[in-house]
């Protein structure tokens, strides 16, 4: 019985210093568990320089992209005619469209840089289409417009010079067997003489032979009478 007790009496101490040690282990968790670590900071994004960006249509140090030599290659480019309006083909080969129902003073500005000053600019009330100003060029080239639109253009034969061609190289001078190698066309009698019509395009030759030059070519609304 003695040897029980002194067994109890050895044991207890044991028993409740492994308890102290069980509940300290389980303060320090729940103190951990309960504390935040401070988040880590957030990159903030870097700013932007203007050595980064690029302007709309500029270059790399953000100017402009406008072409210095602008003025010199409109004076060298060729005026050209189409059957949705002119060309400016440029003397890098590019080509500038204005179409009908663009600005007058556009198709006019473009057409006196490359062709000089109009001869005459007239206004004709009495047009089948309506009241149309002509703004006329001594080589034949022609412009009509409608109070402030470009709504046509006109060719006719002028002494020294064949005036503007299309893209296909037909203009004043090219004979119907040309026209017809270039454009499907039809050819017909008129009031006007010997007609022919390819699409949007119009004009009259000489005669219904394969050798007929044009003598007239025009796109558009212009003041012509039947």
């Amino acid at each position: 019985m003695l040897i029980r007790n002194l067994r109890v009496q050895l044991c207890l101490p044991l028993v409740l210093l492994c308890l102290a040690t069980t509940v300290a282990c389980q303060s320090n968790t729940s103190e951990t568990n309960d504390s935040t670590s401070p988040s880590a900071p957030v990159a903030e994004p870097a700013e932007s320089t203007a050595t980064d960006e690029v302007a709309a249509d500029g270059d790399e140090n953000g100017e402009a992209g406008t072409d210095e030599n602008s003025e010199t290659q409109m004076a060298d480019a060729v005026l050209g005619v189409a059957a949705e309006g002119i060309q400016a083909i440029l003397s890098s080969g590019s080509i500038r469209n204005i179409p009908f129902d663009s600005d007058i003073n556009v198709a006019q500005t473009v057409a006196t840089n490359i062709l000089g000053e109009p001869e005459k600019i007239v206004k004709n009330d009495e047009c089948p289409a309506g009241p149309l100003t002509g703004i006329d060029w001594s080589n034949g080239f022609s412009l009509q417009a409608a109070e402030d639109q470009f709504v046509g253009w006109s060719l006719r034969e002028s002494e020294g010079s064949s005036g503007p061609v299309t893209v296909l190289g037909i203009g004043i001078g090219s004979t119907l067997s040309e026209l017809q190698e270039a454009y499907d066309v039809e050819v017909f009698e008129s009031s006007l003489g010997t007609e022919f019509a390819s699409d949007n395009l119009f004009g009259l030759l000489s005669s219904n032979e394969p050798d007929a030059v044009i003598t007239n070519l025009w796109a558009g609304t212009i003041c012509i009478f039947r």
